[in-house]
């Protein structure tokens, strides 16, 4: 009995400290969500992707320009991609920061609308980012948010 009292003091201290918020560079409503919430929700549906952003927002700091763009060529062209298991790699030219966006799944829809699962995982300074983003779009129109689930790791920026 004594020894699952103690377990439930340590998962509420755990849980306690999952929940702290982080504080972020961009003070935006929808960064701080993207900061506190491990797996999207619905309010943040709909909001343009851009992976740099949903990533600065889990890591809490503005990443290098070189960074940024070598990540959004290596998101474009996964998008770009019709073959699930397609893997972009991109690394800093700056600095050892480096990661690898996947397309997991590529689906149409059947109102329209065509979705793409990406797996992404990013190794910046001594923190890794890792993460599942789901990103639709229609004819004509760009890709949006639609949900994502940030797996953790021992080296993860959320400190969970």
């Amino acid at each position: 009995m004594l020894r699952l009292s103690s377990l439930a003091v340590i998962a509420a201290s755990l849980g306690a400290c999952a929940s702290a918020p982080m504080t972020a560079s961009n003070d935006a409503p929808a960064m701080q969500a993207l900061l506190t919430s491990p797996r999207g929700d619905a309010e943040l549906a709909g909001l343009p992707f851009d992976m740099v952003e949903l990533l600065q927002a889990r890591i809490g700091f503005e990443l290098a320009p070189t960074d940024a763009t070598e990540i959004t060529s290596a998101t474009t062209q996964a998008l770009a991609a019709v073959t699930p298991g397609a893997e972009f790699l991109w690394a800093s030219p700056d600095n050892t920061n480096g990661g690898e966006i996947r397309l997991w799944r590529l689906d149409a829809m059947g109102d329209g609308r065509i979705c793409a699962i990406l797996q992404h995982e990013h190794v910046i300074g001594d923190g890794t980012a890792r993460g599942n983003v789901t990103t639709c779009r229609r004819e004509g129109v760009g890709w949006w948010l639609d949900d994502w689930e940030w797996i953790i790791t021992g080296r993860d920026f959320g400190g969970l």
